[in-house]
Order: C-alpha cells, then sequence, then structure tokens
C-alpha cells in the first residue's frame, strides 16, 4: 500500500503515514531427503497426481520457484524460461522479460534430473517441460492441494509448493554448500542464504564453537590452583 501511495504521491495533496509491523525472522518450511521421497512417491503412485510429482521432481533438483518451472518451456523463447537440451542449462528467464529484485539466473541441470527431463521429452509431445495429460498445450498450475495430501499421506509435516524450493536450498546447505555456491545456482543473494539457510551448515560457527570449547585451557596463569576440567564435569 505504502508504495501505491508513493507512486500516486503526485496526485496527491498530502500522503498518509503507513506503518508497518515488526519484520519477522523468516522460518521457511522444509522437508529431509527421505520425507520429501515420501511425499514423491505418494504423488507419483495416484494417475492423478502424476504431474504434480514430475513438477516436484523439476522444483526440488532446480530450486526454483513453482512459476518458474511450470512456465518453463522446452523450445527456446525470449518471453519465458526454457530448457536448453543440447547444453543441459535450465534457462529462468527469457532474454525479453524484465529484471526483477528476484532475479532467475541460468544454471546447470544436475544429470539425475537431466535423465528424467530427456525420457519425457522422448515419452511425451509436450511444449511445457510438464504437461497435464488432460490439460495439453497448458503450463501446470497450482498443486498445492495435491502436495498437501500427499504430505498427510506421507506423514510428514505439510509444506507448500515454494517450500521445495526451501527444502532444496536448505539440503544443498546441509550437504556442506558454500554460500557463494548456493547463491548462485538458487539465483538467491547471499545475504538471504546466510540469514535463512546458513545455520544449518556443518561449518556455520565452526570456529566458534572450536575456540569455546578452549576457553579457559590457556587463561589459568591468573589462578592456576583453581584451574577446573570443566569436560569433566558430571
Amino acid at each position: 500500500m505504502r508504495a501505491a501511495l508513493n507512486y500516486s504521491r503526485s496526485r496527491l495533496t498530502k500522503v498518509p503515514d503507513v506503518w508497518l509491523p515488526a519484520e519477522t525472522e523468516p522460518r521457511p518450511d522444509w522437508l529431509t531427503r527421505d520425507e520429501f521421497a515420501a511425499v514423491l512417491w505418494h504423488l507419483w503412485r495416484q494417475k492423478r497426481t502424476k504431474h504434480a510429482a514430475r513438477l516436484a521432481l523439476c522444483q526440488f533438483y532446480t530450486g526454483s520457484r513453482p512459476r518458474t518451472v511450470s512456465n518453463t518451456t522446452r523450445a527456446k523463447r525470449k518471453d519465458g524460461p526454457w530448457l536448453d537440451f543440447d547444453q543441459e542449462i535450465w534457462w529462468r528467464r527469457g532474454d525479453d522479460e524484465q529484471r526483477t529484485r528476484k532475479d532467475r539466473k541460468p544454471h546447470r541441470i544436475p544429470a539425475r534430473l537431466m535423465a528424467h527431463l530427456k525420457r519425457w521429452d522422448r515419452l511425451f509431445d509436450w511444449d511445457y517441460v510438464v504437461e497435464h495429460t488432460r490439460y495439453p498445450g497448458r503450463p501446470i498450475g497450482d498443486i498445492e492441494k495435491a502436495l498437501t495430501t500427499a504430505c498427510e499421506k506421507a506423514g510428514v509435516r505439510r509444506i507448500t509448493p515454494h517450500g521445495i524450493k526451501h527444502t532444496a536450498i536448505t539440503l544443498f546447505i546441509r550437504s556442506g554448500g558454500s554460500i557463494e555456491d548456493a547463491s548462485e545456482y538458487f539465483s538467491t543473494s547471499p545475504d538471504t542464504i546466510r540469514k535463512t539457510y546458513w545455520h544449518h551448515s556443518p561449518h556455520h560457527m565452526q570456529k566458534q564453537a572450536a575456540a569455546m570449547g578452549s576457553v579457559g585451557h590457556t587463561d589459568t596463569h591468573r589462578n592456576p590452583s583453581k584451574s577446573v576440567q570443566m569436560g569433566k564435569v558430571n
């Protein structure tokens, strides 16, 4: 609302103040690899949700937003995302699309996902990377309902389609990936990676934890007689 008022400032005699609530810390929902695999299996075993399984798989391996994945075409175009099968690159944004704050940079496609994409390309005459068999030639819409049902059947906490992106980034960081590599691959700012995901890393505060583990060991010259082996306290 504040942005809209500022945009119309020239037409208003007075722009009212707009108070925003305090910013909260981001707490994105994510699943472990086993949990996501269980959700994927429940999506795949139902014929009516196989399209959702394929879309979720693409989202997981690319870490892209749902709309970016669903709007991706197999043929090159300038007005939207597309796949380069020869170079194995996923172009998240067409050349003619406007750049936004949430940039969509291209990335190399992982081998496991590429194998699926090539197989689907042989089996189905689709325009988009994934399509619903009942609606050929159209991008897939929202899969949230199918995803919610699959989460319930798998017995895991519910995540939204956007939560698959959080899952991908979180698992990448948990596996030891760096902030720089995560930022480049997932087209997400280093600040967001550091603020939202980095605490999952095995490298997070590694030096600080090691330093705290030796606190006091080199300070006994003040009063050597009162040195305590803290590690032996029961």
